[in-house]
Parts: C-alpha cells; sequence; structure tokens
C-alpha cells in the first residue's frame, strides 16, 4: 500500500474543482498540507476521558481528510470522543485514519448513509454535548473550542461559525460569518440532547403533515437542526478557517447537486410556518 501521505497527495490532485483554476488549487492544496502537518504534530492525547463532548464526523467522498480532522478533534480539551461514521461502504477509512487512540470509535456503515446519520448516531450517545463538523472544513483544536465553550455558555440554542441568512420564503440573501445570530447554521454545529430530541419530533411532524425528509437526502439536517433550539442559531468568530480543495466540487459537494437549493427554500418556509413551541414541549 501507498503512503497515507502520497495516497491523500493523488486524491488531492485528482478532485480539482471546476470552479478553480490549477493555480487556486494548487495554493489551497499546500496551504491543507500544511494544516494536516500541524497536526500530526498533535500526537500527544489529551488525558483520557477529560472533554465532556462527543464529536460526530462522517466521512463519504473525502476520507483523505479525516486524519488531520480526527486529530483536531482529538486535541480539543472539551471534546473527550471522537466517533467518525464511515457512511460509504466501498471505502474503507482505517487505511485513512493513521492515528491510534483510545477516544476514537469508527462505525463502518453496512450501507450508503447521508448526513441525517450523525443525527440517529447521536441519538444514541450517553452525552449531552456534541460537536459535528463536515469533512470539507478544517479548524484547529482552539476554534473548535470557542464552539464548545459557547455551547457550554448557551444551552438552549445551536452553535457554529458559519451560517445563511434567509428570506420567509426561504430565498438565501448571504453567508455571515463571525458573532451573530443566523437562520441556518451550516457546516459545523454545537448542539444538546435536548436539540437531538427536538429535531426527532420536528422531523416526525413533517413526516406526520405529508412533507418528504427522507434519510438518503443530504439536503435537510441541518435546517431541521437550526430550528431544534428555543433560541436561533449563534455564529461565532473564530478567526481564518481553510477550505478543502473539493468543498466546491461537482459530484463530491453535495451543494452542487441539482435541485439542492431548491429543496431548502422549500423546507425553510415549511418550518416557519410551524408552531416552533408546541414542536418543543412534544419533544
Amino acid at each position: 500500500m501507498l503512503p497515507l501521505s502520497f495516497r491523500i497527495l493523488l486524491r488531492r490532485l485528482g478532485s480539482r474543482s471546476d470552479l478553480s483554476s490549477w493555480h487556486d488549487h494548487l495554493k489551497v492544496m499546500f496551504a491543507v498540507m500544511r494544516f494536516e502537518k500541524l497536526m500530526r504534530s498533535l500526537d500527544t492525547p489529551s488525558p483520557v476521558g477529560k472533554g465532556e463532548m462527543t464529536a460526530i464526523v462522517l466521512s463519504y467522498k473525502r476520507p483523505q481528510n479525516m486524519d488531520a480532522i480526527v486529530r483536531s478533534l482529538l486535541a480539543t480539551p472539551s471534546v473527550g470522543t471522537v466517533i467518525v461514521s464511515n457512511n460509504n461502504p466501498e471505502i474503507s477509512i482505517e487505511k485513512w485514519i493513521m492515528i491510534q487512540d483510545s477516544r476514537l470509535r469508527i462505525l463502518n456503515q453496512k450501507e450508503h448513509r447521508c448526513t441525517p446519520e450523525r443525527m440517529h448516531i447521536a441519538s444514541r450517545c450517553p452525552g449531552e454535548l456534541f460537536l459535528t463538523v463536515d469533512d470539507d472544513l478544517f479548524l484547529r483544536p482552539d476554534q473548535y473550542e470557542i464552539v464548545c465553550t459557547a455551547l457550554r455558555s448557551d444551552p438552549t440554542r445551536v452553535h457554529g461559525m458559519f451560517g445563511t441568512d434567509c428570506t420567509s420564503d426561504g430565498s438565501f440573501l448571504t453567508i455571515r460569518t463571525g458573532d451573530r445570530d443566523v437562520d441556518i447554521l451550516n457546516r459545523i454545529y454545537g448542539f444538546s440532547q435536548t436539540h437531538v430530541s427536538a429535531f426527532a419530533a420536528l422531523v416526525k411532524s413533517l413526516r406526520s403533515s405529508g412533507i418528504s425528509v427522507p434519510e438518503n437526502d443530504n439536503t435537510w439536517d441541518d435546517i431541521i437542526l437550526s430550528f431544534s433550539g428555543t433560541g436561533r442559531p449563534r455564529s461565532h468568530h473564530i478567526g481564518c478557517y481553510l477550505d478543502c480543495p473539493t468543498q466546491g466540487t461537482r459530484h463530491i459537494a453535495v451543494w452542487r447537486e441539482d435541485g439542492f437549493f431548491e429543496k431548502r427554500r422549500k423546507l425553510y418556509g415549511t418550518l416557519l410556518g410551524m408552531d416552533m413551541r408546541q414542536v418543543h414541549r412534544n419533544a
């Protein structure tokens, strides 16, 4: 088998986005390589059991990112357990994660799974606080810690660092980062078991009304999670962050799929019309 670093390099070279020039692609690639080197220097794990949060990462089309993401999460003081769900049975994720740590759990799904799987995993965990991050985003431990601290300070709402503002019909106006409330969080989420229960209640209510929120769909779980708190979701300033070079690559990035935004607009409009107080009472 080729060394991990070489396999990662080959996979990154072959996944340039049609939205990027080779110059820009290589520039980001080298930035990611520097980040990976930094994460490998964090090999010494934090004391077992110190962190109370469970981090959940889904792997599907970007296994090359898993080792660096896992290392960063394991070095985050608030994180006590990291769960990687390999949602693509065609990939052996163990070949892409080299770090060995008793706090790391790998779940190899027997069939293809989509993004709602992270909420199902959280519902089965004994912990109260959770952190999930998309596989196209690279953050340092101190940046994850900002989101973790914010959740502990205000557990009534879902927290992150990247969000969307919407109009009443669900049209997306702009993407915001910084310390502010947003309508929908994207990419990274800090939430509690209370939010997991509210999420499940919302899904049940939608389905009982005949609204489609299928398990094999990557377009909706972040929207419903954003509605799962009693307060609006909150975005926090974490400084500069690094995107995966495939963040906008067609056939890899979910948001490049046909109909992605239209589905989200419809769901957002539906949620705006629901009685959230009643949903939270039923959670």
